[in-house]
């Protein structure tokens, strides 16, 4: 559950500096990956 959680946070982290260079669909797409690990982990 930790190991989830730091794996969000880590995301969370790429996302944003993503958002920044790429743009918003690898972000969403990041964001949807994320949200698929935490609902699996657990």
């Amino acid at each position: 559950r930790e190991l989830a959680i730091l794996i969000g946070v880590v995301l969370a982290i790429v996302v944003l500096k993503e958002r920044v260079t790429r743009g918003r669909a690898t972000g969403a797409m990041a964001i949807g990956l994320g949200s698929l690990f935490v609902a699996i982990a657990p």
